[in-house]
C-alpha cells in the first residue's frame, strides 16, 4: 500500500505540532521566572505564555504595524526564546516538515528550505492561536 503525504490541517499534523510546541517550551533555561510555575501539560497554558513573551518582547513597544503572524515570524527569524526555531538556523526545515507531513524523498523536493521554514512558522503560529485566544 503506498503511504500518502499528511495534510498540514490534519490531526496528526496538529498533534505533532503542538508536541513540538510543548517539548520546546523551556522558560528556566532562559531565565524567565514568570514562567516557571506554568502548567507545561496544559497546552492552553504554554500558549498563553508564549504569547505573553511575544509580546512583551515584540509587539508592546514596536511601533511598525504588522500582523501578529508578521510579530511572530520575526520573533521566530531571531531565534526567540521560547520557542523552538532551530529550524531556521541550525537543523533543516525540509526535513522536520518532512517528519511532520510524514513525506517520502521525492515529495521534499517540492519545498525549498526558505519555502519550509515559512510553512513551518505557519503551523507553529495556528496551533498558538487555536491554543491561546490572544494570539
Amino acid at each position: 500500500m503506498v503511504k500518502i503525504m499528511l495534510r498540514t490541517n490534519s490531526k496528526e499534523v496538529k498533534a505533532k505540532v503542538r508536541q513540538y510546541i510543548m517539548d520546546g517550551f523551556q522558560p528556566e533555561a532562559y531565565g524567565y521566572e514568570q514562567y516557571y510555575n506554568v502548567d507545561k501539560e496544559n497546552f492552553s497554558c504554554v500558549a498563553h505564555a508564549i504569547y505573553e513573551c511575544l509580546y512583551t518582547e515584540k509587539i508592546k513597544y514596536n511601533n511598525q504595524k504588522l500582523s501578529k503572524y508578521e510579530y511572530f515570524k520575526d520573533w521566530m527569524q531571531g531565534l526567540c526564546s521560547m520557542v523552538n526555531s532551530s529550524y531556521y538556523y541550525n537543523v533543516s526545515a525540509i526535513d522536520l516538515l518532512a517528519d511532520w507531513l510524514e513525506e517520502t524523498e521525492e515529495e521534499k523536493k517540492r519545498f525549498t528550505e526558505e519555502q519550509a521554514e515559512e510553512k513551518i512558522t505557519y503551523l507553529l503560529y495556528r496551533e498558538l492561536k487555536s491554543g491561546c485566544k490572544f494570539f
